[in-house]
């Protein structure tokens, strides 16, 4: 028999502005954004001649140049405020150099959700060749589309560090507005009146958030294809399977618009002619032209990654025992895993803004090797036991022996108690390993040792080399209770301790972990030895300590005919009582329910796959009940989460996130032949999600991407059809 499907999604786009929570990344006493504005006044420039000889910035009068974003403030933000005139907002606090100036508002142009659009189809199928042996086939192919858009790359003197085209053509590194710039007078008249005059008739650096090419829109299309085939049957009372596999994900990668290359338009802003003005929309036809040709739109990185291999097993009875049979399986595989990513030309350059640094290309690959086995023995009546072992060997990483035991007891047929103890092993996989290091701009984040902030400085990313495999151990403990034909109770209790997670902190976990002398941190922070200023972090993945994690789950089931339908009551809940992630030197933080330590640092962040993204709720549960009645089946249900402590507000003050209850409906109707139609919404009451101060820099701002759906409330018309 063959067996065929097909899937299409699409969800369009959605923007800050579209939500009244998110449309604003300044909302005070909560938070502020610190992204680059355009238009401030970074200090005096001595220009080089462009392809022959590069300049620097310079200090006058005692005024030297300011290489953050807020330099000697902005002619808009005083004074009067009309930083909004230019898609700005006016910083809550002073600038480095002492004055008002305009910072970027985020909000409105961030990307919550992308545009999507999806298609998969499936195709599955066996030929019995007779009653003992049969083969069997799986294919699988899907293809992505994502089109995501943001807010507009910013520039900067210390943004351009990092691309080594401008050494090479020999271009300075600054957005310069020379004296003979029309609106260079703008500058004069606010920097004489406020007691900057020195500047007056120097060529100066200015800061820019580029909306001449439009918003950032990437285009990322990635297609996965997957074969299985193989053979299972029976032989000499033996159950077999022997089977081969190939997998391929591909993806390429595209920009569409808002790209440009710096180099490219910094020469524009340098250009004796140009009449760039950094205070307004609109440039003129001359300065278009001068900054037409620095337009990026092509390709960025392609990708494809394959594993293929072959795997047999064999299973069966081994002895007969007084409780029962024993029974084993026993089984070989081996695959082949690569990586190859090849960046555009665009890429190696580092030169196109918003893409980071220079991207090297990757081509790696690895062999694996595994032997494994399992026995299950009936101890005595009602009472098995499973032992399994498995032995893995990477060419990467070497070998390793990992074992698993689990019971399972019934004394009587309404009790069942389960368990389990094992150890486990994670290798990096090969992005972690070999994703190549990029120089790029950090996202925002404060400072503790110098109070500083919402600082970007220059930021290295990418995968690690040196990363050591993750290992665990892990036990549990349950029972089901079933004290009525139609009612089931289950309690598991688990524990999980994870070693040398691998972990990718974002640059607040980086800067105050290595603010608090955490050795796993600290290399991963550079600051100027005169200022103590940070000039540069690191978020490499790291080996970031130990991982504790232990709780409860939690289940019950209820069945009860009700008249002409069938009411079915489902409640599953999960309760953490550990989730406590060590440092290298024994500096243990807990994370359940918050995500700052009681100084409001944030706490470490952990992708070994227990917590994922954002915080841990101490304790979340689903609670569903449908109705059933001939064609028809209706659903309500209620998902319910604990609240949490978020980061501390402007004036250092905590804040909490309250406990969050959000109810979903369903109806479906499954009259038509081989076909179930169903209509439902999510969040049926359209709730709006608590104000969220963020400490991972999550570009969203206003709630908590990794908790609340920014949809809302989430209509939804769906159709099955099997044929």
């Amino acid at each position: 028999n063959v067996t065929g499907s097909l899937q299409w999604n699409k969800n369009q786009d959605l923007l800050g502005i579209d939500r009244e929570f998110s449309k604003t990344a300044n909302k005070p006493p909560y938070f502020e954004s610190g992204a680059t504005g355009q238009g401030n006044i970074q200090g005096a420039w001595s220009p080089g001649v462009n392809g022959v000889s590069v300049g620097g910035p310079l200090t006058v009068g005692g005024l030297g140049y300011q290489g953050g974003g807020s330099g000697y403030g902005n002619p808009m933000a005083t004074p009067a405020n009309r930083c909004g005139d230019i898609n700005m907002a006016l910083a809550p606090s002073l600038s480095a150099g002492g004055k008002p100036y305009c910072n970027f508002d985020t909000g409105p142009f961030i990307g919550l959700l992308g545009q999507i659009e999806s298609v998969s189809g499936t195709l599955n199928g066996a030929w019995q060749l007779n009653d003992k042996a049969e083969l069997y086939g799986d294919l699988l192919w899907s293809r992505t589309v994502a089109t995501v858009a943001f807010q507009p790359s910013p520039l900067r003197t210390s943004f351009l560090d990092t691309d080594e085209e401008f050494d090479k053509q020999k271009i300075d590194r600054v957005l310069l507005l020379r004296p003979t710039n029309p609106n260079y007078q703008i500058a004069a008249d606010y920097l004489n009146a406020n007691g900057l005059g020195a500047l007056v008739g120097q060529p100066l650096g200015i800061t820019a958030r580029v909306f001449d090419f439009g918003r950032r829109t990437e285009e990322n299309t990635s297609t996965q294809f997957r074969m299985v085939g193989g053979a299972r049957g029976e032989v000499m009372n033996q159950s077999y399977d022997v089977s081969a596999f190939w997998n391929q994900n591909k993806m390429d990668g595209k920009v569409t618009a808002g790209y440009f290359s710096q180099v490219g338009f910094a020469r524009a802003t340098q250009d004796p002619g140009s009449d760039w003005n950094p205070w307004s929309l609109t440039q003129s036809a001359a300065f278009q032209a001068l900054i037409a040709p620095s337009k990026y739109v092509g390709p960025t990185l392609s990708g494809k990654s394959q594993s293929y291999g072959l795997q047999a097993t064999l299973s069966g009875d081994v002895t007969p025992l007084p409780a029962g049979m024993m029974q084993y399986a026993a089984g070989l595989q081996y695959r082949k895993e690569s990586l190859v990513q090849t960046p555009a030309p665009a890429q190696f350059t580092g030169d196109i803004a918003g893409l980071g640094g220079a991207t090297k290309p990757i081509d790696a690959d690895r062999s694996v090797y595994a032997m494994f086995g399992e026995l299950n023995v009936p101890v005595v009546k009602n009472l098995d036991l499973n032992l399994a072992l498995r032995w893995d060997d990477y060419s990467d990483f070497g070998s390793t022996t990992n074992w698993k035991a689990n019971f399972r007891w019934q004394p009587v047929q309404q009790l069942l108690f389960r368990g389990s103890y094992g150890t486990g092993f994670r290798a990096p996989t090969l992005v972690d390993l070999y994703q190549p290091i990029v120089l790029g701009t950090s996202s925002q984040f404060n400072d503790p040792v110098t109070g500083q902030k919402d600082l970007q400085v220059n930021e290295r990313s990418g995968g690690n080399p040196d990363l050591q495999p993750e290992t665990s151990t892990q036990y549990g403990l349950g029972a089901i209770w079933q004290p009525l034909n139609n009612l089931a109770l289950s309690l598991d209790y688990f524990n999980i301790k994870v070693e040398d997670v691998i972990a990718q902190a974002s640059t607040q976990d980086v800067v105050s972990q290595a603010a608090l002398g955490n050795p796993a941190f600290t290399p991963y922070v550079k600051r100027d030895p005169v200022t103590n200023q940070i000039i540069e972090t690191s978020t490499q993945l790291l080996n970031s300590g130990s991982l504790h994690v232990a709780g409860f789950d939690l289940g019950v089931n209820y069945r009860q005919p009700i008249g002409p339908g069938i009411l079915s009551v489902g409640l599953q809940g999960t309760y953490y009582t550990t989730f406590d992630q060590t440092s290298p030197t024994g500096a243990t933080t807990s994370k359940i329910g918050t995500t700052v330590d009681g100084q409001g640092n944030p706490v470490p962040s952990s992708t070994a796959g227990l917590d994922g993204y954002g915080v841990v709720i101490r304790y979340k549960q689903y609670l569903s009940a449908t109705w059933t009645q001939g064609s028809w089946a209706t659903t309500l249900g209620n998902s319910y989460a604990t609240g949490y402590h978020a980061g501390w507000d402007l004036n250092d003050n905590p804040t909490h996130i309250g406990a969050m209850s959000l109810w979903d409906l369903q109806v479906a109707y499954s009259g038509f032949k081989n076909t179930v139609l169903t209509l439902g919404a999510r969040n049926l009451f359209d709730k709006q999600p608590d104000t969220f101060v963020n400490v991972s820099n999550a570009f969203q701002s206003g709630y908590d991407p990794s908790q609340y759906d920014p949809r809302g409330r989430f209509v939804y018309l769906t159709g099955s059809f099997k044929f």
